[in-house]
Formats: structure tokens, C-alpha cells, sequence
């Protein structure tokens, strides 16, 4: 049996490279886990979720494939548990990007240069783009991927001082320009970051972020 993942998280599992031993926060079923076993050569997942109903549906994946000597399962709050030695890789996929700066920024051996960080935001990229940079982190590879209507990013990050978009008022990253998805990407920002500055003139706030936002993302999109 083969398993079959959203296109973002399709776009994580094929982000990764070399990845033997790897650290999944926040599970969920555990498919990308299962899938990085089956189809990308890992040997070993720690399969983590702060919650136990997503574990147990793990565990389940895990059987259903019979993978339990693989896959290691851990009810913690995001990477609390591991000192690095434990993993090459590690995903975290389907939070805010908020909340994932928020594990990274308790995890501080993630940037040691050792390990490939594969980070899909849901929502605050640019947070997470800001976070990266002044921590200490480089987006080696950024990719924009249509999933359900939406498009989200998908970066492959590790510890070293590089691009995390800081030119782009952390909205992408430079690598991020040559994907396919690239302007619909921009696309949806623009939607995002009009809708908010129409708000703000209504509420007579404030909107020197918000228009210096759309002239770049306008410039863009221009550029196509």
C-alpha cells in the first residue's frame, strides 16, 4: 500500500534530502511520517504531538503499514524532549508560523548547522521569515504550493546566517521567485494586505505598512 499526502505536505517529504532520522511535531495521523519511511528511505521517525488523539491516530497509520519498529511516538509540547542527537531532520508542518518560531526559539540547537528543518506555516509566514532571520537561520530553499484552494509555504531551513526575505519586507524568500506557484502567492497576499488596509482607513488608522506592503507585492506581481 502506497499513502498519498496533501500536496504541501507532498511538497515538505520531497523538500527534504538525506533525511534518515527525523523528528515529525505534530503528527497528526502520522502519514508524512509513515510516508517518509515507505517512499523516502528514513529509518527512524519520532512521531510527536502535544496532544494524546493524535498519537493514537498515528499509532494506527503505523499498524495499518506496519511501521511500529520505525517509529517512535511522544506526547510533548513541540521539541522540548530532544538535544539534536536524536534527528537529521525535523518537520514541523500545519502550525502558524508563530507558534513554530515559538518551538524553534526553545530548541536552540536547531540552528547549530546540524540539521534540515522543513517548516510549513499555515498562517504569519512573514513572522516566521523575521523570526529565522534574526536567530540565527537561512531559508535554503522556499516553495509555494496550492493545496485546497490556498497556497502555502514550504521552506527547507538551516542554522546560517542567508536569506530568509529581509530584502522582501519578509514576505518570500529570493528562492521562492522561480517556483511555479510564485504569483498566486503574491497574488493572495495582495488580497490579504488590501483587505486589511481597507479596514484600518474605515477605522481612519494608521496604513504606512500596509501601502508600502502593496506597492512592493504590486511591483512584483508586475514583474511576472
Amino acid at each position: 500500500m502506497m499513502i498519498t499526502l496533501s500536496p504541501r505536505l507532498k511538497a515538505a517529504a520531497d523538500m527534504s534530502r538525506a533525511a534518515t532520522r527525523i523528528i515529525d511535531v505534530g503528527c497528526d495521523h502520522g502519514y508524512l511520517s509513515a510516508y517518509m519511511l515507505m517512499q523516502k528511505n528514513a529509518r527512524h521517525v519520532y512521531a510527536c504531538d502535544i496532544n494524546q488523539g493524535p498519537l493514537d491516530n498515528a499509532a494506527k497509520t503505523a499498524d495499518t503499514y506496519g511501521l511500529r519498529d520505525n517509529i517512535e511516538f511522544r506526547l510533548c509540547d513541540g521539541l522540548e524532549p530532544f538535544c539534536g542527537d536524536e534527528c537529521d531532520t525535523v518537520f514541523i508542518c500545519g502550525m502558524g508560523g508563530e507558534l513554530i518560531a515559538d518551538i524553534l526559539s526553545r530548541a536552540s540547537w536547531t540552528r547549530d548547522g546540524r540539521h534540515t528543518l522543513i517548516l510549513q506555516p499555515m498562517t504569519r509566514a512573514e513572522k516566521l521569515r523575521e523570526f529565522l532571520s534574526t536567530n540565527g537561520y537561512s531559508i535554503d530553499l522556499e516553495k509555494a504550493v496550492e493545496d485546497d484552494g490556498r497556497v502555502y509555504s514550504v521552506m527547507r531551513v538551516i542554522g546560517a546566517t542567508g536569506d530568509c526575505g529581509s530584502d522582501n519586507r519578509f514576505l518570500f524568500a529570493d528562492s521562492m521567485v522561480r517556483d511555479e506557484y510564485f504569483y498566486k502567492y503574491v497574488s493572495k497576499l495582495l488580497d490579504k494586505y488590501r483587505a486589511v488596509y481597507n479596514g484600518k482607513i474605515k477605522a481612519q488608522n494608521d496604513v504606512a505598512e500596509e501601502s508600502a506592503i502593496i506597492k512592493l507585492l504590486e511591483e512584483t506581481y508586475a514583474n511576472r
